[in-house]
């Protein structure tokens, strides 16, 4: 049997397009995620923090914890969204990050600390397999802690609140602690299994 469209026309086989059922929920999620990345630099490009980029940011931030509900759910778990997912996550908030760092540079510091950290876990996910590298507990709390941050951060620039915006540091420099945390839990699994 034919596997690829063209093949499948020329045999006059019908093309069908998935079900709802098997329509691939998750990766989609996923995917808008990333789509996310360029609509919030281009809204923030345009007038800074406002309402429409805090809005992309929750939806992005609903969309990571429903693309691993979804595919756990449904049994549509895959090594190319075990890989997109955290690589997904990471484009969101290092954009962010680097789009607060632009109108604030009292952010340096744990900006600096989690930048560094994402770009090391990534090195590490590429030269060693994924599957070595799965997101423990400790990365799953950075992760939402620093989706705190970032939702305090913004929120406090459209409203424009002082309380709210030290409220977003304390939780950056929470986030960037954890990330220094949880990279070295990494290194030390690794080192567990022999592979430093």
């Amino acid at each position: 049997m034919a596997s690829n469209p063209e093949a499948i026309r020329a045999q006059g086989q019908v093309l069908k397009a998935p079900s709802v059922e098997h329509w691939p929920w998750a990766m989609t999620f996923t995917w808008l995620r990333i789509g996310c990345v360029p609509l919030l630099s281009l809204l923030w490009l345009a007038s800074g923090a406002s309402w429409a980029v805090l809005s992309v940011l929750i939806c992005a931030c609903a969309s990571d914890w429903l693309d691993g509900f979804l595919a756990r759910r449904l049994n549509q778990c895959s090594e190319l969204g075990a890989f997109l997912d955290p690589v997904a996550d990471k484009l969101m908030v290092v954009s962010a990050l680097l789009l607060l760092l632009s109108e604030h540079a009292s952010l340096t510091a744990p900006i600096l600390v989690i930048v560094i950290r994402e770009l090391t876990v990534s090195a590490l996910r590429a030269w060693r397999s994924p599957d070595q590298l799965r997101v423990d507990r400790l990365g799953k709390a950075k992760t939402a802690i620093q989706m705190l941050s970032l939702f305090l951060l913004v929120l406090a620039d459209v409203i424009d609140s002082g309380a709210l915006f030290s409220a977003g540091l304390v939780a950056l420099w929470g986030a960037a602690l954890l990330s220094v945390a949880s990279l070295a839990n990494y290194l030390r699994r690794l080192a567990a299994a022999n592979c430093l």
